[in-house]
């Protein structure tokens, strides 16, 4: 499990941060809907400060050693063709994601990279963060934002990411997300993906402030009350895909051999705003807004 911090001086950039978690692309799959990943980028890109984070499943890479789920018909018809696989995914890669390279925050793990790694000894992911000048996240981690103003942090944002590995299809994992989170302190925002679907819950958290009424003084100890209630709101998103699970052909892919439903395609947006003064309910100095498509 991975940290990595960020570090954004708002006098210069602004008070508006966009985040787009792109989560189970499967960019070498004959499924993936390639088009629809570059029109978001396009449309987000215009948005102020618009950052990308690759939380794993970016590579499909279903090769003959993946007795399981392999199909010769799974990649795209030019990778497919190729002996040299992954020297294929990644060279289509690179080219794609070198225009976004300086709006990339890091490049994630997910199940699909990991067993490449068991299989073929080759790290797909360290290999793309390194073409692309970028860092690896892991498979989990967190990534802590500093929000500085005249050199001084105006507050921290902490957003915690997992690949994903819990399912259900009425809960779409969030109850093991949420057992999950129970084992981690101090984050604002938690993503993951793996199960396909776009879902967004919150996890309501409540803490109080400074006293306020005078201090009553017993013979062991001093007590005051008039603390004041806060509540503020954590977002838990699942992150969708663009992998279409149904194709229009007599070739079926895993997906729909296993009987997995049509899922919705595209990724969240996540706004981060810095106010200029505290937020009356939560008494923080940064807001976050998850927007679903």
């Amino acid at each position: 499990m991975k940290c990595l911090d960020f570090y954004f001086d708002v006098t210069e950039l602004g008070y508006e941060f966009n985040f787009t978690p792109l989560y189970d692309l499967h960019e070498d799959a004959r499924d993936c809907v390639t088009a629809l990943v570059e029109q978001r980028l396009r449309e987000r890109n215009e948005l102020p400060n618009h950052y990308i984070f690759f939380g794993g499943d970016v590579f499909n890479l279903i090769m003959p050693k993946d007795l399981k789920r392999f199909r010769v018909s799974t990649a795209k018809p030019e990778i497919a063709t190729r002996d040299d696989y992954l020297n294929a995914v990644l060279e289509e890669n690179e080219q794609r994601w070198l225009p976004y390279k300086d709006r990339i925050l890091a490049i994630g793990k997910g199940n699909h990279e990991q067993k490449a790694v068991e299989y073929h000894h080759y790290d797909i992911v360290r290999e793309m963060a390194r073409r692309l000048g970028v860092p690896t996240a892991g498979y989990s981690g967190m990534l802590r934002f500093h929000f500085m103003r005249k050199e001084r942090e105006i507050s921290p944002f902490n957003w915690l990411h997992h690949h994903g590995i819990w399912g259900g299809a009425v809960v779409h994992g969030m109850a093991g997300a949420t057992r999950w989170l129970a084992g981690f302190r101090n984050w604002d925002l938690c993503t993951f993906g793996h199960i396909h679907y776009t879902d967004l819950r919150y996890s309501d958290t409540i803490d109080w402030g400074t006293a306020t009424e005078d201090v009553q003084q017993t013979a062991t100890f001093l007590w005051r009350e008039g603390a004041r209630q806060r509540a503020y709101e954590r977002p838990i998103v699942c992150c969708g895909t663009y992998l279409k699970t149904y194709a229009e052909t007599d070739n079926p892919d895993y997906g729909e051999i296993k009987g997995y439903p049509p899922v919705h395609l595209g990724s969240p947006l996540i706004r981060v705003q810095i106010l200029n003064h505290a937020d009356p309910h939560t008494k923080r100095f940064i807001r976050c807004q998850v927007i679903t498509e």
